[in-house]
């Protein structure tokens, strides 16, 4: 980058190492196009992205951040089982698993889409916990009002679905994960987000089977021959999902 307002705004920076003069080699970074990598590792030094982020991005399965950082791909980002990659994105703090849950939600809400359950199920506790992350201060009530309207659906004498049949059994794990989901929303109601990781990675793991049994609808013959291909595809889904959310989120300012 033979640029000179860009090799003098980084000689300022380096010999001032002000707020400001950090600021104007991002500005500056940016009109000269820049390598994502390059001004990610800009931000971080100017303090404007923690590197904590950086490094989720990384695990997340980000090319850009994984060569801000000039390591090889974690070992999280390539772990097979999804919910094991879940667990891993909270290597640098519990942040991520409130996110992770909102993000399994929706997508399990589309794919269920007017259906009930488990769709308004998904919404209002995807609404919840994308309140309580935005700071509104929510009773613990709240959470707990929605995980009684959800218990009907959970019990074998009350449930309005039939888990017999592989529609059935799709709709019932979704509403399992929404009662996850739910109980995300208590714990951060409580304050509490170190122990939002369990209830992430139910969220998780349900969301894979239900999407599993979604797709199972439409095979014919032996589910047993195609299911590890369609939790294949399933993880495939999740993990898409879960990036697709978090990863502005990571690198954002």
């Amino acid at each position: 980058m033979g640029d000179e307002r860009l090799r003098s705004s980084e000689r300022r920076w380096r010999e001032t190492g002000a707020p400001e003069d950090g600021r104007v080699l991002l500005v500056e970074l940016e009109r000269a196009g820049a390598p994502t990598a390059r001004v990610l590792r800009a931000r971080v030094q100017v303090g404007v992205l923690p590197e904590a982020r950086l490094r989720l991005a990384a695990l997340l399965g980000d090319p850009a951040a994984q060569e801000a950082l000039g390591e090889p791909p974690p070992r999280g980002a390539l772990r097979e089982a999804v919910d094991a990659w879940v667990s891993g994105l909270g290597a640098y703090g519990p942040e991520p698993w409130p996110r992770v849950a909102v993000a399994i939600a929706r997508l399990l809400q589309a794919e269920f889409e007017g259906e009930d359950p488990p769709a308004p199920h998904l919404e209002q506790a995807a609404d919840l916990v994308e309140a309580l992350l935005c700071g509104e201060a929510l009773p613990v009530t709240a959470p707990l009002r929605l995980l009684d309207a959800m218990a009907p659906d959970l019990d074998r004498r009350t449930r309005r679905v039939d888990p017999s049949h592989p529609r059935g059994r799709a709709r019932s794990c979704a509403t399992y994960a929404a009662r996850a989901v739910a109980e995300v929303g208590v714990l951060l109601a409580e304050g509490s987000l170190e122990p939002t990781r369990s209830a992430a990675r139910v969220t998780t793991s349900r969301a894979v089977e239900a999407l599993i049994y979604a797709q199972a609808a439409a095979v014919e013959g032996d589910l047993g021959a195609v299911w590890d291909d369609l939790k294949v595809a399933a993880e495939a889904r999740v993990r898409a999902a879960v990036r697709g959310r978090l990863l502005p989120w990571a690198l954002g300012a």
